[in-house]
């Protein structure tokens, strides 16, 4: 008998499962990643939706790494600091000064280097070091860039990674950009994570940075990739999908996600056919009783539900009530849930043009209304808006006769130090787009997007 896995060691939505690790060669990002690591030089952005695996294949290609956080760097000095934190560099809060006898310092170059020929440089607290010659009292981001150096220099380079990059402040990521530029010039690897339509970041407001700069696309998975986190799943829990019938359908509904296709064979598997770790023997894999839909409509994210329900909302209106419009079908809602109705009879997709998306609201809307009513683009700004802020923050207030907001006008970067952006409207992109950027928040809106676009009382 094999390995005995629990279910949910197999299918972990949210974490890294070695079990159910798929590697995506067809796609290009780890083999580009890899050699962008081993050759070094280069600020590499990863960019693409959320819940596309792009945090899980960084952790899984780079091995050597410092690992930032986008929402704890509010200064510069957060950088500085939780590198030297990791590397385990003293520092004293009042100087940013890195105080000891350097000796002493247990970085990195001193763990596990593994090279014969440095064992002699390695030994005791007190024994030669790659250290000797260091002062005592030096600023924190020297000594970080000597000791990252020094790392360079006994064979173990650390690549420097930021997660949700978007998170950090304009100002600060230029700051950070500059601050990486002479690492990566000296054959530091330096990757950002960050959302698509990002990639700037990279090199906005940076001299000299231009040819240093690499963006590597982490793509919706493909129904195929997506089955193989069953097939590897099924199989350690001695599990028999005849047909691949429930792996085909299981991929059809994950958006590209595998994140959601994990959640998707977790629910299977323990709810419905309640296995809850490996089987003795091999065991038929039964589909949900009843239909699909009741199976997926079960299925809820409270983050995402909470999201739909604050967009399709909308802003707060000044003055009188909203306008509402009447749809062929007999319902009457307003421009927000008309935009909603519109994506949701699109698929919804995760990306879509604004000219799609008028035809589909021509389509819905009662014959001879205007679509000049529903005030797209208008709706489009205010929506992502909306998105790109705290699901706690009150929604901006708006004239319902000019559509024009009143409240504050929002910062440089509404998105940098908050929530992931969950929607964002693409005026900029040829041709204009629309992208649900959390897939969670498309499949809330497939099954349980109803709710919310009813006639209002």
């Amino acid at each position: 008998m094999g390995i005995t896995y629990k279910t949910t060691e197999v299918f972990s939505p949210g974490k890294a499962s070695s079990v159910t690790y798929v590697h995506r060669e067809n796609r290009a990002a780890e083999s580009q990643l890899a050699k962008e690591v081993r050759r070094g030089g280069n600020i590499v952005s990863v960019v693409g939706p959320t819940k596309m695996g792009k945090t899980v294949l960084v952790g899984q290609v780079v091995q050597d790494k410092l690992w930032l956080e986008g929402q704890w760097l509010g200064d510069i000095d957060a950088f500085w600091t939780k590198l030297a934190v990791q590397l385990n560099i003293p520092s004293t809060k009042t100087s940013s000064k890195s105080k000891s006898d350097v000796a002493k310092w247990s970085i990195k170059a001193k763990i596990d280097v593994g090279a014969a020929s440095l064992a002699s440089d390695i030994g005791g607290d007190h024994g030669k070091t790659l250290l000797d010659g260091w002062s005592v009292d030096i600023p924190q981001d020297q000594a970080v860039v000597r000791a990252l150096q020094d790392l360079k220099t006994a064979g173990r380079t650390h690549s420097i990674v930021i997660d949700d990059f978007h998170f950090v402040a304009p100002s600060v990521r230029t700051e950070i950009i500059r601050a990486l530029k002479p690492l990566v010039f000296a054959g530091i690897p330096a990757i950002l994570i960050t959302l698509p339509h990002r990639k700037r970041d990279s090199f906005t407001g940076v001299e000299d940075i231009g040819g240093r700069t690499r963006t590597i696309s982490v793509e919706a998975w493909s129904d195929q990739e997506l089955k193989q986190i069953a097939h590897k799943g099924f199989e350690a829990l001695n599990l028999k999908d005849a047909g691949d019938a429930i792996a085909d359908r299981l991929s059809q509904e994950s958006y590209g996600s595998p994140e959601l296709m994990q959640r998707f064979c977790l629910e299977l598997c323990e709810e419905v056919n309640e296995v809850l770790e490996t089987e003795r023997w091999t065991v038929p894999l039964a589909s949900p009783t009843g239909d699909w839909a009741s199976f997926f409509t079960t299925i809820t994210d409270e983050q995402a539900t909470a999201w739909l329900e604050k967009i399709a909302r909308g802003p707060k209106s000044r003055g009188k009530a909203r306008n509402v419009l009447p749809l062929h079908d007999g319902r009457q809602l307003d421009g927000y849930q008309i935009l909603l109705a519109a994506m949701k009879s699109l698929g919804p997709r995760l990306s879509m043009t604004v000219d799609d998306l008028k035809q589909e609201v021509v389509a819905l809307l009662a014959p001879g209304t205007d679509i000049r009513k529903v005030q797209i683009t208008t709706k489009l700004i205010h929506m992502s808006g909306i998105a790109a802020t705290s699901l706690q923050d009150a929604p901006p207030e708006v004239d319902e006769d000019e559509e024009v907001i009143v409240a504050a006008e929002a910062e440089e970067d509404p998105s940098a130090g908050s929530v992931q952006p969950v929607f964002e409207y693409a005026p900029n992109e040829v041709p204009e787009t629309v992208n649900i950027v959390e897939p969670f928040l498309a499949f809330t809106l497939r099954w349980h997007g109803d709710k919310y676009l009813q006639t209002k009382a």
